[in-house]
Formats: structure tokens, sequence, C-alpha cells
């Protein structure tokens, strides 16, 4: 029988395979589990601290050495939380932007603190992105507005470093061009991810009509339809996505190209 299942990390929530089995022959009977060494050496050190504040009553909470399953687990994304003897305290690694090389440490008392501060609809809570299994602020607390997250055809939620690898890789569908939407995202200043990634810049745009959307959106589809990937750079765009200047970069067929 396979016994073979996915945990998440209890230091820093990262989904990973076990095998539950082989590890309870070898007298294993707690309810923790680490992705690597780091990982174990970091939930010690975490453990003998007395003390850790709750982000979002800033509580101080007791941490016991032993952290063991409630009767009545909470999950998030179907990944079991471990808890202490002492009460529900939530270990997470945050990052405050998906473009951060390194996370933080965070900590949550109980199930109410816990719902507030991840995964709800809080413009500051921190969710999971389904394609780098991080959790990040969804809207970038640095400058209050800008939207960290984007939604798949498939329905997954990714953040916006695992959204920009897939753009610059496979380009835009035609879908949204279709509805006149325009999808995409802000580069960093002179746009070099996409030209880096071989893409030119073919024209730059204001968008302030419905009018102007559409046609923009019929100029993409023709490139689209001549086998070229595109992809939009947003330059400014107001609150609401109504009016803003975009960029288009294309990237020519293989046969073309070469």
């Amino acid at each position: 029988m396979n016994t073979v299942t996915t945990v998440a990390c209890s230091y820093c929530r990262q989904p990973h395979d076990v095998d539950v089995a082989a590890i309870e022959n070898d007298g294993w009977t707690g309810w923790t589990w680490f992705c690597s060494e780091d990982c174990e050496r970091r939930w010690q050190d975490v453990s003998k601290n007395e003390q850790v504040k709750c982000e979002t009553c800033d509580q101080l909470v007791n941490v016991n050495d032993v952290p063991v399953m409630d009767e009545n687990q909470i999950t998030f994304e179907g990944m079991p939380r471990p808890t202490s003897h002492a009460m529900e305290v939530f270990y997470y690694t945050l990052y405050d932007s998906p473009f951060d090389a390194e996370g933080y440490a965070a900590y949550t008392c109980g199930e109410t603190c816990d719902e507030a501060f991840v995964g709800s609809d809080y413009d500051f809570s921190y969710w999971y992105c389904d394609g780098c299994s991080r959790m990040i602020c969804q809207r970038n607390p640095r400058n209050g507005w800008h939207a960290h997250f984007r939604f798949t055809d498939d329905g997954e939620r990714i953040c916006l470093r695992c959204y920009e690898e897939d753009i610059l890789e496979n380009g835009h569908t035609r879908d949204e061009f279709e509805a006149g939407r325009i999808p995409g995202m802000f580069f960093s200043w002179a746009s070099h991810e996409p030209l880096n990634a071989g893409f030119e810049k073919v024209e730059t745009t204001w968008i302030q009509t419905t009018a102007t959307s559409h046609a923009f959106c019929e100029r993409v589809l023709g490139y689209l339809d001549d086998g070229y990937k595109v992809v939009i750079g947003y330059e400014s765009m107001a609150i609401g996505g109504l009016e803003g200047t975009v960029s288009l970069f294309v990237k020519a067929p293989m046969e073309q190209a070469g």
C-alpha cells in the first residue's frame, strides 16, 4: 500500500512528500514534518524561545518544545498545520513581495487571528501561491495598491513572479484580447525583462476609452494570428484600470527569428 503523502513543512509551510509508514517504523510519533535540515534547525531555534508575537493581535504567546496536532485540526490549502500544547500557534515564512529573495518568520495565535491574517480578503493578508508554494502579501505593503496575484485559466492563483515567468516563456493567450481586455503587468524601469527574453517593443499606447482599448486588442490579435508571442507591459495605470499607458512587446516565430 502506498503510504507516501504530501504534507506541509512545519517551518516554511512548503509542501513535500513523506513516507508515513517508514517514519512510524522508526518509532516516530510526533506531528512535525521538515523539508530540509535547515528548516528543522530553524524550528528548534524557535521552540527554544519562550514567547513569540502574534502578527494579528500583537499578543505574546508561549511556544512549547513539542508541537502536536490538535484534535480538530485546522487546514490551509489542504495541508495540516502543527499546533502547540499551550495554544494554537501557526508558523509561516512570509514574503511582502513576490520578488523578495528571502522571506521572514511570522506567527499567529488561534483560529480567529490566523483567519484574519492569512487567506482573507483584507488587502494586506497573505495568500498562498499555487505556482511557487510561498505565502505572499496579496497587495504591495510598500505602496499600498499594487496587486501581487493573477488567476490562471485553470483557476489557480499565482504571484506576479510566477506570472512573469509564464508570460515571458509563453506570451499572453488570446482570450482576454478577444474579450476586449488588456492583460499584463508592470515590469521594472526600461522593461528589461521582456527585452532580455527576446521580445521587441513595437508600440506604446494610451488607453483612455473602450474604443482605444478594442483597437489595441485588434492589433494584438493581428500579431497572434501571424504566430507572434505577445507580452503587455503596463507603463501607468489608473486605479481600477479604466485608463493608462501600455506597451506591446512581440517575439517573432522561431522560423522568422532565425
